[in-house]
């Protein structure tokens, strides 16, 4: 049935959450408690969440260009002296060093030969680079690079997928935690699995179901 497996990146390949003490850290350079992280982290998504729902729709704009401006309005609410254009590009580059969750690696592993793998991710290229060569596939896309959101109205996005794939739309599977990953896909007549790590349930404002649902990737290796 399904001859390419596409797969999101951050939060259902790769492990972000470790990464953000860090990344706080280095923007403050000291060490931080993990109740003040956590106040951070909370915040600064309050800020860039608007925006970042918004990208999804032409004109493009940068992730970068998105999280420098939710913390530059973050800082400047809560009088914190800092530098919003470092610590966007801090942001940007911790991306690059989250490891894989175990069962994205294993499952990875078990799919080698038998399926393709291709990554379809909302990122700045910036965010992937050193990433990318850690995980086994056979081509990236990229949102920077394609100019355009997974969750573009006229499915573009996963419109380029197939093209470049050659296959059609009921040849291929996405695998992705995010709003986006069902909107894009689905919109294009492609199959669904939904990775919901938080057990936070379907995000809200998403209409269409997806095929499959897991807490993490195990689910998926028995499907397949």
């Amino acid at each position: 049935m399904y001859q390419v497996i596409s797969f999101d990146l951050f939060m259902t390949l790769a492990d972000l959450d470790v990464r953000v003490p860090v990344l706080w850290e280095r923007i403050f350079e000291r060490p931080l408690s993990d109740q003040d992280i956590a106040k951070h982290a909370a915040a600064l998504r309050a800020h860039y969440m608007p925006y970042y729902h918004a990208l999804y729709q032409p004109p493009f704009v940068s992730m970068g260009a998105v999280f420098q401006r939710g913390f530059a309005e973050y800082f400047k609410a809560a009088g914190i002296q800092a530098d919003p254009v470092r610590a966007a590009e801090i942001f940007l580059e911790e991306h690059n060093y989250c490891p894989l969750y175990e069962d994205a690696a294993a499952l990875l592993t078990r799919l080698a030969g038998r399926y393709r793998i291709v990554i379809s991710t909302d990122a700045d290229c910036s965010m992937v680079k050193g990433l990318l060569p850690r995980v086994p596939h056979e081509k990236a896309f990229v949102s920077e690079e394609l100019g355009v959101y997974k969750a573009n109205r006229d499915g573009a996005f996963f419109q380029k997928v197939l093209a470049e794939t050659g296959v059609k739309a009921d040849e291929i599977l996405h695998v992705g935690d995010g709003r986006s990953d069902i909107i894009g896909a689905k919109l294009c007549g492609i199959d669904v699995f939904y990775v919901d790590r938080n057990g936070t349930g379907i995000p809200a404002g998403v209409t269409q179901r997806p095929d499959y649902t897991g807490s993490g990737l195990q689910k998926l290796a028995d499907i397949l």
